[in-house]
C-alpha cells in the first residue's frame, strides 16, 4: 500500500513495525531508514509521523541526549 493511501493510524502503526524489524536487525529507526522504507522524500512529513508515534507512546528515542539531526529511535518495549 502506498504511503499516500494509508491512514494516520495505519502509517503510526507502519512506523512502529520499521522501528521493530530495525531493532531485531540491531539497528534503529532514523529519519532516513524510514524516508527510504516509505519511499518519501521530504523530511517534514517524515518529523511529523515520527513526533506521532513518540506522542502516542508506540517508539522512544535510543539516546535521549542525542542532537536531533542524528537521533535514532526504537519500540516503546525495548
Amino acid at each position: 500500500m502506498a504511503y499516500e493511501d494509508m491512514s494516520k493510524e495505519d502509517k503510526i502503526i507502519a512506523c512502529y513495525m520499521h522501528a521493530c524489524l530495525k531493532y531485531v536487525s540491531n539497528e534503529h529507526l532514523t529519519n532516513a531508514s524510514l524516508k527510504k522504507r516509505f519511499g518519501i522524500t521530504q523530511n517534514s512529513v517524515v518529523s511529523k509521523l515520527i513526533k506521532k508515534a513518540l506522542d502516542d507512546g508506540k517508539i522512544k528515542p535510543y539516546d535521549k541526549d542525542t542532537a536531533p539531526r542524528y537521533m535514532e529511535y526504537i519500540p516503546y518495549w525495548a
